[in-house]
């Protein structure tokens, strides 16, 4: 039986396993809401194509709303992104606008003075007065003859003409032909002034003809017009192009050619044709109108004559105190906070600190003066890195050679200064605002100043040669014992001694010394038999004892030791055991007599060892004295600066 349904569970997989693991990735891909998302953004794009080619209208109203919502969050939130998105649509408007206004002020003017002293202008002036009404519109009334004889409407995109509308008494050539040309002179016009597509013609005149032209975002309105026409009429023709626009913008946007597909766009435009025509008509200028526009005009040009002198001297006068500004502000140590203008004087205010420069002397530059400008600097203390150092320099009187430098609150010092000054420097304790700490690494000492100070304060005898090398002080010769002990105490006082070389000195022993030294050494005790002494020899051994104590005393001046050794000899004759002891007793016998007073640690008592005469040698009966003076080593007295 279990062999059955394994054989039932094996036909089950291979007839529907295939099935189940498709409707299980299947159920797995409805499940997850990431993959959902995916497979929908894959046909969302074909799916919007499909949905325009069908017609824009219900993917526009269905999108209408959620789009619009999206555009008000966004805009409430990204203010400065739609402000650069709409930068180039808005600028064009804004100057297609101010063209207008100027173009309707040069026309309401000329129109203006042609009519300024007529009687009929003093009949329109008080109308005018009377009805509200501005002035310059009465004229415009009065005056102004036109009419609007033909109406193009023209498909942007294509440049195709949609319809064209004529009154019954003019003579209508070919309008698509007209509705061509109109469109080759727009596609010029961008060619050949590099004009970007937001800056469109406006007007074309020809003869006592003026084209119009009113834009739209899919049409383009061309109205032919005999005459002056006011600047209303083109405000009431933009309201036609809003409203074909509004009634026939999606008809328009798709437009190819078939104009059925269109509607009846014939109504709205008859009110082209239908708006109000003003007949009235003017007699030629008389003689005092033409004289009276004449004075007008040279009234007009002198006082733009007038306004442009003045304009440039005041363009010129703010640019030589704006110059003045930014000079003031970039000097450090000068904050200007206030400018006032009072009796023709421009006065500034701000802060000044004491080591900036004179704010007048500045000006005096600049070629202002006292009429002109004037300050009111209150003293403050500036933490900017110039004045910093301008500040550290006055207060640790920084020499020439010297250059410094202020970064992150640490003045750098570089250059060769006096060693005098490098001293101080080391030891400055003085607070400076802005400056933390003092570094001297990049600064060497004055060799020449620095060897002239050493000499004085060293005073080196005749022989002794001090040179400086680098940041090393060299010292050589030969010089009395106590100058050489001096020596380490006088340096020691020079702070910016970096290194001294003392390899080639060596101590010159003083006279005295040195005579002592001559007495003494080598000298020769001499012995008659045993230990008895030589009666000449007793009285040199008490001189020799005298001269012997006068030099221990002169070495311990000098921080030197003294060592005496005394050397027995035999004359040779006996055994060599009792001349051994011989010489050993004759040695002791001396020290005995004559140095008991003195330390035993400064004699050795040696022996000779020579026992080859098998004579007699009376000569050889002596005790030698052999006297040495032990100082400390040079070098180790100039630890301290060694390298």
């Amino acid at each position: 039986m279990s062999m059955d349904l394994k054989q039932l569970d094996e036909l089950k997989q291979l007839l529907i396993g295939e099935e189940r693991r498709h409707l299980s990735n299947l159920e797995e891909r409805l499940d997850d809401p990431h993959r959902r998302a995916e497979d929908l953004a894959e046909v969302l794009p074909d799916s919007i194509s499909i949905s325009k080619s069908k017609g824009p209208g219900l993917l526009s109203q269905c999108l209408q709303e959620p789009v619009t919502e999206c555009v008000k969050h966004a805009a409430r939130d990204h203010t400065q992104l739609f402000a650069d998105a709409l930068f180039p649509v808005i600028m064009p408007a804004v100057r297609r606008s101010i063209a207008e206004a100027l173009r309707a002020f040069v026309q309401t003017l000329n129109q203006t003075l042609e009519q300024a002293l007529s009687p009929k202008s003093l009949s329109w002036r008080l109308e005018a007065l009377r009805s509200g009404v501005p002035y310059h519109e009465m004229v415009l009334k009065h005056t102004l003859i036109y009419r609007v004889e033909q109406v193009f409407l023209i498909h942007r995109k294509t440049g195709l003409l949609v319809s064209h509308l004529s009154h019954p008494d003019i003579e209508v050539k070919d309008s698509d032909a007209v509705s061509a040309m109109f469109t080759a002179i727009q596609d010029f016009a961008h060619h050949t002034f590099d004009s970007q597509s937001s800056d469109e013609i406006d007007s074309i005149d020809i003869g006592d003809h003026t084209t119009w032209l009113i834009y739209g975002p899919h049409i383009t309105l061309a109205c032919v017009i005999r005459g002056i026409p006011p600047l209303k009429l083109r405000e009431q023709l933009a309201g036609v192009v809003e409203e074909l626009n509004r009634r026939f913008g999606s008809a328009l946007e798709i437009f190819d050619g078939d104009k059925n597909a269109i509607g009846d766009v014939n109504p709205v435009l008859q009110r082209c044709l239908r708006l109000k025509v003003n007949k009235d008509s003017t007699r030629r200028p008389s003689l005092l109108r033409s004289a009276a526009a004449l004075f007008g005009l040279a009234l007009l040009i002198l006082i733009l004559i007038s306004t442009s002198y003045w304009a440039i001297n005041t363009y010129q006068d703010n640019r030589r105190f704006n110059h003045l500004l930014e000079a003031l502000e970039n000097r450090p140590g000068m904050l200007i906070f206030e400018s006032s203008e009072l009796g023709g004087q421009r006065i500034y205010q701000g802060f000044r600190d004491p080591l900036a420069i004179e704010p007048m002397a500045l000006a005096g530059e600049l070629g202002f003066d006292e009429r002109e400008v004037a300050f009111a600097m209150t003293p403050y203390y500036s933490a900017e890195p110039a004045i910093i150092v301008k500040r550290a320099r006055r207060a640790l009187a920084v020499p020439d050679t010297v250059h410094l430098t202020l970064s992150d609150g640490v003045l750098k010092v570089t250059g060769t200064a006096p060693y005098q000054w490098l001293n101080k420097i080391r030891n400055y304790s003085s607070f400076i605002p802005g400056i933390e700490r003092i570094d001297l690494n990049g600064v060497s000492p004055d060799n020449d100043g620095l060897h002239r100070e050493i000499l004085a304060l060293l005073d080196p005898p005749e022989g002794i040669e001090i040179g400086i090398d680098s940041k090393t002080t060299r010292i050589q010769g030969r010089a009395p014992w106590p100058w050489i002990l001096s020596l380490p105490d006088a340096l020691e006082s020079i702070e910016w001694l970096d290194q001294v070389d003392v390899k080639q000195l060596s101590a010159a022993e003083s006279p005295q010394l040195l005579d002592l030294y001559q007495q003494i050494n080598n000298k020769n005790i001499y012995f008659l038999k045993g230990i008895q002494i030589h009666e000449d020899s007793r009285i040199k051994l008490q001189k020799l004892a005298t001269n012997l104590r006068l030099l221990k005393k002169l070495t311990e001046q000098n921080s030197a030791r003294l060592k005496v050794r005394l050397t027995g000899y035999t004359d040779g004759i006996g055994y060599s055991e009792s001349n051994r002891r011989l010489r050993t007793q004759r040695a002791s016998e001396i020290l005995r007599l004559y140095f008991f007073d003195l330390d035993p640690s400064m004699f050795t008592i040696d022996e000779d060892s020579d026992d080859s005469s098998t004579s007699v040698n009376p000569g050889r009966r002596k005790v030698k004295f052999t006297v040495e003076i032990v100082r400390p080593d040079i070098q180790s007295l100039f630890i301290k600066w060694q390298y």
